[in-house]
């Protein structure tokens, strides 16, 4: 059934009024129906909608009420997952340099994290790298490759999140003598990179739907098949798989709705440290759903990457150190808003003094802001500004941001709240660390 919304507006009130056309779906084949609640045993509403949504058969039916693992298909059925498999042993055996290339969304870092989870295991020792997304951008950009390469001189480069559209970067490194194994989920050009193995769902004719955290999953678990390692169980890995899958807002169907039921059972009572303190701090009980992922957990590992770095995000789903991942979870970019900034958030803000080496001050973000008035010039270097925010208006400073070029507005703003004293009285005061246009 879908609502349509529609407001218009009575004789003697400038108030809308809401009304709504109901739109009722086609009856479900009432033979079809019957037959599969004889099948299973199903509720007559929950039979009706098997049978809309393609689920008739009772074999079909039973793998959605019942997602299992072992209905999971051979990794291998991916595009040249074998060859990809064949690279990464090598490099292990080789004990070769590898970096891991991710991208900075909750996809991209829990790909790295689960991948470079299980090269460790193998007794690697991958260099994860994420790009900036204010200085080197999306995927595999000119600047972020040659910065990988600088920092980590890498014999093999596994680019996550990215890479199928990096033709020229790829020929480069080639160049250099530099293998590349690309892991991507995103459409495909008509000109692909030239490297060791390119897998990518869109090639192939099934396994559309994975994100690249999925096919991350698929490539550990190929890798798995061919060489277990003692210990390791794959389904202690799933809640990161439920993590990246459900904030990439990629279809739960098919395997995804496989991966993402049994991630969110992992979730609560997941191994590591950084999620189980991300948990805590925000404020999640069990038992856990896909919402508590898209409004809880993922906005806040997403909120590091989409204002400079996601290094503390992915920081936080490696560490062994609870300290650390506490300290991480808490200070992941919180998002308010301009209205919240008053004397009690100073007052709990300067308990958390002092600030400095694994005690970082907090970011903060605020969305869709906008400017009262031209920004000011201080002393030919630094910016004062006038923020506007729905209703609230606060000034804020911007040092050394003279000579920006300040992108269109509103703004998304990242910031640090400082306390602002000023004959003889004290304020919050807004110090601004980076702007973009808003999202």
């Amino acid at each position: 059934m879908q609502v349509e919304t529609c407001r218009s507006f009575g004789e003697k009130s400038r108030v809308p009024a809401i009304s709504c056309r109901w739109i009722f779906p086609k009856p479900a084949d009432s033979k079809a129906v019957g037959e599969l609640r004889l099948a299973t045993g199903c509720a007559r509403f929950a039979a009706e909608l098997l049978v809309a949504r393609g689920f008739g058969a009772p074999p079909s039916a039973e793998s959605y009420l019942q997602p299992r693992l072992k209905s999971l298909s051979d990794p291998s059925l991916l595009p040249a997952m074998p060859a990809a498999v064949d690279r990464l042993l090598a490099a292990i055996d080789r004990k070769e340099r590898i970096a891991l290339y991710g991208d900075y969304d909750v996809d991209g870092v829990t790909s790295l994290a689960l991948l470079s989870r299980i090269l460790r295991a193998y007794g690697a020792e991958p260099a994860c790298f994420l790009p900036s997304r204010v200085d080197e951008g999306y995927g595999m950009s000119p600047d972020g490759v040659a910065r990988c390469v600088s920092e980590h001189a890498p014999q093999l480069v596994v680019a996550v999140d990215c890479g199928t559209s990096s033709v020229a970067e790829i020929a480069r490194l080639a160049a250099e003598g530099i293998d590349v194994v690309v892991l991507d989920h995103h459409e495909c050009k008509t000109a692909l990179p030239v490297c060791t193995a390119l897998v990518n769902p869109k090639l192939g004719d099934d396994f559309h739907y994975l994100c690249s955290v999925g096919i991350v999953f698929k490539l550990v678990h190929a890798l798995l098949k061919r060489r277990p390692i003692e210990g390791v169980d794959l389904r202690h890995y799933l809640d990161l798989v439920a993590l990246g899958t459900v904030a990439d807002l990629v279809p739960l169907r098919e395997e995804n709705r496989v991966l993402v039921k049994r991630g969110l059972a992992q979730l609560e009572q997941t191994r590591w440290v950084g999620l189980q303190e991300l948990i805590d701090v925000s404020g999640l009980r069990t038992p856990l759903s896909p919402a508590n992922i898209g409004f809880g957990l993922g906005p806040r590992l997403n909120a590091a990457g989409r204002l400079g770095t996601a290094q503390d995000a992915l920081e936080l789903l490696l560490t062994e150190d609870r300290g650390r991942a506490r300290m991480l979870a808490a200070n992941l970019d919180v998002e308010i808003t301009l209205g919240e900034i008053d004397y009690e958030l100073l007052d709990q803000h300067e308990a958390l003094q002092p600030f400095g080496m694994a005690n970082p001050q907090p970011l903060f973000c605020a969305r869709g802001v906008t400017l009262v008035a031209e920004p000011r010039v201080m002393k030919e270097k630094h910016l004062s500004l006038l923020l506007r925010q729905g209703g609230d208006e606060y000034r804020a400073v911007w040092f050394g941001a003279a000579s920006q070029t300040l992108p269109r507005l509103p703004w998304d703003i990242a910031f640090h709240i400082e306390r602002n004293e000023w004959q003889g009285s004290v304020s919050p005061q807004i110090q601004i660390r980076a702007v973009r246009k808003a999202e």
